[in-house]
């Protein structure tokens, strides 16, 4: 999954460019891409939400492996039939949906809830550890085998990844809910939607644009694989250490601690433009990131053990896409008026600011309130 998401962005682009003949538009025709993704992503939820009472959650996530091999064919032949661009996105949109919901849903159905922070902070370390490594060998394996290569080896690896999941212990979903009933959560704490969308917002922003910039400016990939696998190596450890802090203190402290790296990080980046202040920035990016986002996702998590799981997931993963959809219709405005890509850092640290809302409201507050 790593290696999809930090080059995807990049072969997209190295296709699409010399149809274009224009590097702006090409830059907007990818973000595209990400657009028709999220968006399917969205309509596949409500499709989620309803298997899942069926086929239970690990049902959902082996389910999300036809159209993630749809997605890594379309990918790869899309270099030479553009039109599969559109299949791969719709495709990777579908998969997410599946993969997404079941996981968290099988995560709520399974973690202990007074140590949801730790239990997160675990998963991302192991997803952090994969990521030092990724990025890098990634990279070189490109620069000797190319982009197909590497994509069915990712497709492999998720395919292996399924095998250890298994199917034994599975959990469903036991109570339908209505989008309706999401669109009033959203009305009654819009705060924890600006919340969850910035999040998403500046996410997408850092998985598209920033693949994209770091391509551009080194004009080939290995650097880009090292700058961040020594961002990531730089915060492997540190995702537990914030998550067993939400436990013990709760989720107001960390993200407010977190917000400010976030804003440090977009500001290093648009400023100072070389290897060191790349691997610097994204490296308190990653710290940021975690002190922000962890909190906001243990949260939806303490209210899913309090309610229906589903709809405090659904209300999750709907802000998210919120966010996301802003951020890239945002960046692809600013990018057709001729701005620079580099202004997505900046565009990141506005929505990377948005907890702070809920904050201000008291909608996120303390253990000991």
């Amino acid at each position: 999954a790593t290696l999809l998401s930090l080059f995807s962005p990049i072969y997209i682009f190295l296709g699409v460019e010399p149809l274009l003949n224009n590097v702006t538009f090409a830059l907007i025709l990818t973000l595209s891409f990400y657009l028709i993704l999220y968006l399917s992503k969205f309509l596949t939820l409500l499709v989620s939400e309803n298997l899942s009472q069926n086929i239970g959650f690990k049902g959902i996530i082996w389910l999300s492996a036809l159209p993630f091999i749809g997605f890594v064919v379309t990918l790869i032949y899309s270099s030479q039939i553009p039109y599969l661009y559109l299949a791969s996105a719709v495709l990777w949109g579908i998969h997410a949906a599946f993969y997404w919901w079941g996981y968290n849903g099988y995560f709520v159905k399974t973690a202990q809830g007074s140590h949801f922070g730790e239990a997160i902070g675990e998963v991302h370390f192991f997803e952090t550890a994969a990521g030092i490594l990724a990025p890098f060998l990634g990279a070189v394996a490109l620069f000797l085998f190319g982009f197909k290569i590497v994509f069915l080896f990712s497709a492999i690896l998720f395919l292996l990844s399924l095998v250890f999941l298994g199917k034994e212990h599975d959990k469903r979903q036991k109570h339908d809910i209505k989008f309706g009933e999401v669109i009033k959560l959203f009305v009654n704490h819009k705060s924890i939607l600006l919340a969850y969308a910035g999040v998403g917002g500046e996410a997408v922003l850092y998985s598209s644009a920033w693949p994209l910039f770091l391509y551009l400016f080194y004009k080939h990939l290995v650097s880009l694989g090292v700058v961040v696998s020594l961002a990531a190596l730089f915060a492997a450890i540190f995702g537990i250490a914030v998550g067993r802090f939400v436990d013990r203190y709760g989720e107001r402290k960390i993200i407010q601690l977190g917000l400010p790296l976030l804003s440090l990080s977009s500001a290093l980046k648009f400023i100072v433009r070389n290897s060191t202040a790349f691997v610097i920035a994204d490296s308190l990016r990653n710290f940021g990131e975690r002190m922000v986002e962890l909190p906001l996702t243990e949260l939806t998590f303490k209210k899913a053990i309090e309610g229906f799981s589903a709809r405090a997931i659904m209300f999750r993963e709907v802000a998210l896409l919120v966010g996301s959809i802003l951020a890239i219709l945002s960046l692809a405005i600013v990018l057709y008026f001729g701005g620079d890509l580099g202004l997505s850092f900046i565009l990141g640290s506005v929505l990377g600011a948005f907890p702070v809302v809920a904050i201000l409201k008291h909608e996120i507050y303390d253990k000991d309130r």
